[in-house]
């Protein structure tokens, strides 16, 4: 008992003398996620927790998601985070004046400029770091509106209260200064921005993207001299430390690519300069790089072209070769105007019978005459497509090259996405692995009602293919549980007739909804398919939207993609949900015509032909089939129900 006092009271002088380190360490994570190593920002934060303020870490882990790229899931975390501490603290509190800051940069990073303008408006700090942060990111919403005097407006008098006190936090806002003054045209002024900008981050950043960043600027700066070598290598040093900088970020190289696509700017900057010169060979070499490819020129076979799109800032390129012709053509739009024409396009393919047709049909001819016609070549039997932005959701086999004859482009040629194209890799012939197929998972009665009950066409689908493959394995209903995927070979090509389900919020949560038992959930997760990893030459994802996810700097952020990242050659998913008779009669003839030449691309392209020939003449048993089913022949060659399907490499 006589001990009791003394240990008490070693314990609170301990607490008294922690709090300061905690608070330093806290501080050595905001310092490690300013110069964006947020791999060991997060370990580091990690090990934090119950030590230190939850509030303060919560803040910090949602920054920590907001670069990484992930702007949804920053909004919602930043959202509970004002749930759970929000009304315990004032409006002055700092933290809570950084809160609001974080919040509203992740509603700018989506596009919500008024909404982060007027958040960050309503934040009056007294601390000068707070409000130089405030200046920072209302000096980004400023410039995304093209009012860069107002920009100015912000960041001059925030230097001068910040002073030097936080030399990173300096060297951001002298960044967005020096960007514009350049938007200005005040070259000198921006040139003295970059250089302490430069120097700031060489001295408290040395090698990292921070540093990147400020090479970056420097090249826009010797640009505006007319220095265009120099600023070609000043951007090359900015992918030098980018590209550096990227294996920091995580293990996972879903979070390094994420992470990466916010800086994609540098690669687009030079590939969109390297093509003003000329040079379409190193344009087209940076273009692959910048999808984590080798820099060679693809060595195409004389069908094969290829279509690299490069979405800039205020404009588009497209890079097309075939037989050892390079071309380069501005297609005239900005990254905005493509994202809208993507969208409307998206919704008028979702409204099916509702939509009108004629408008429907002129978009696509006009999206064919801006995107494909400028890279287009006589002998083109194949296309690879290298997507870029808003490029990805688009459906390029819907695009329509004859308007008097609704001709689509999968007509006149099969598509394949081949977001890394490298040497000697192109053709999208598989080989003769052994094929394993699940049908409709007999998921739990609670998980059916939610996602749309069972799918009796994926059961038809499954049952019809394994027909035509005597040595399948097929795993049905109850016996498509997840726990006997795990017996899968890793040479066995794999197609999953089931609901595949997008998380709203974070990719990596999406999944793919299988049996329960032996204890598994069945809900098999993106970041589990790396338990299959192996040589597959083809999985087939025949599910709701199994292509869609969040930018990445090669491809989306999909469930399409973790089965490439497990070691899929070929990977065919879906760009949106299909009914399900219509899925299966698509999956059907694709596997028909596969097991015909093994192109997997081509087999795709037959399917779809031939959904397409039956609907607009239709034969007996297809009127017949259109009658039981009540639907409209003419209406089933909508794109809606043929086009989704996409084949990627």
């Amino acid at each position: 008992m006589r001990m009791a006092r003394p240990i008490g009271l070693l314990l609170w002088a301990w607490a008294i003398a922690a709090a300061p380190l905690f608070a330093m360490s806290l501080e050595e994570v905001e310092q490690l996620s300013e110069r964006r190593r947020l791999g060991e920002a997060e370990a580091r934060l990690e090990s934090l927790r119950g030590k230190a303020d939850p509030a303060a870490i919560d803040l910090e882990a949602a920054r920590i998601v907001l670069r990484r790229g992930q702007h949804v899931l920053a909004e919602q975390r930043m959202l509970q985070w004002f749930d759970d501490y929000g009304a315990s603290l004032s409006e002055s509190a700092p933290l809570k004046e950084r809160a609001i800051i974080v919040l509203a940069q992740s509603r700018f990073e989506q596009g919500d400029l008024r909404q982060a303008e007027a958040a960050l408006l309503s934040v009056h700090s007294q601390h000068a770091s707070i409000n130089a942060e405030r200046a920072y990111a209302l000096a980004a919403v400023y410039m995304a509106m093209g009012r860069a005097d107002r920009a100015r407006e912000q960041l001059l008098p925030a230097l001068d209260l910040l002073g030097s006190k936080v030399p990173l936090l300096r060297a951001q806002l002298l960044s967005y200064l020096a960007y514009a003054e350049i938007v200005r045209g005040e070259v000198d002024a921006a040139e003295r921005a970059t250089e302490e900008t430069l120097l700031l981050r060489q001295q408290h950043a040395p090698n990292s993207v921070a540093e990147g960043i400020a090479h970056f600027f420097l090249g826009l700066v010797q640009e505006a001299r007319g220095q265009r070598r120099a600023a070609e290598r000043s951007w090359m040093t900015a992918i030098e430390r980018l590209e550096t900088e990227r294996t920091r970020q995580s293990d996972d190289g879903d979070i390094q690519s994420q992470w990466a696509a916010q800086f994609a700017f540098f690669y687009r900057t030079a590939i969109v300069r390297a093509a003003e010169r000329g040079d379409l060979a190193a344009a087209l070499a940076l273009a692959q790089r910048m999808r984590g490819a080798p820099q060679e020129t693809p060595d195409l076979d004389e069908h094969s072209l290829l279509l690299t799109y490069v979405v800039h800032d205020r404009r588009t390129l497209l890079l097309s070769s075939f037989r050892g012709e390079l071309r380069v053509a501005d297609i005239g739009l900005t990254d905005t105007d493509l994202q809208e024409a993507v969208e409307s396009t998206l919704l008028l393919i979702a409204a099916r019978e509702h939509a009108d047709r004629g408008a429907l049909e002129m978009r696509l001819a006009a999206l064919y005459r801006q995107l494909v016609a400028p890279g287009w070549r006589p002998g083109a039997r194949r296309v690879l497509i290298q997507s870029d932005g808003p490029l990805h959701a688009l459906p390029f086999a819907a695009l329509i090259v004859d308007s008097d004859s609704g001709r689509y482009l999968i007509e006149d040629a099969a598509l394949l996405r081949a977001d890394r194209v490298q040497m000697k890799e192109m053709s999208s012939a598989v080989d003769s692995n052994p094929l394993w197929i699940v049908g409709d998972p007999g998921v739990a009665a609670g998980a059916l009602q939610r996602n749309g009950g069972r799918l009796g066409g994926a059961a038809r689908e499954a049952q019809d293919i394994a027909a035509l493959y005597p040595q399948a394995t097929l795993l049905l209903g109850a016996d498509a549980q997840e726990a006997a995927l795990q017996a899968l070979p890793a040479n066995a090509d794999l197609h999953i007739a089931a609901h595949m389900l997008r998380h709203p919020l974070d990719d990596k949560r999406s999944m793919i909804a299988l049996a329960p038992g032996h204890g598994e959930d069945g809900w098999l997760h993106d970041d589990e398919v790396a338990r299959y990893a192996g040589r597959r030459a083809l999985v087939v994802l025949s599910g709701c939207a199994s292509q869609r996810g969040s930018a990445a700097s090669e491809r989306p952020l999909s469930m399409s993609r973790a089965w490439h990242r497990a070691g899929a050659q070929h990977v065919l998913a879906t760009l949106w949900p299909v009914p399900d008779a219509a899925t299966a009669r698509t999956m059907v003839a694709f596997h028909r015509a596969r097991l015909e030449h093994g192109d997997v691309a081509l087999a795709l392209a037959q399917a779809q032909r031939q959904w397409l020939t039956e609907h607009r003449k239709p034969s007996i048993a297809t009127r017949v089939r259109s009658w039981w089913q009540r639907s409209d022949s003419e209406a089933m060659t909508l794109p809606f129900y043929w086009a989704a399907a996409v084949v990627s490499h």
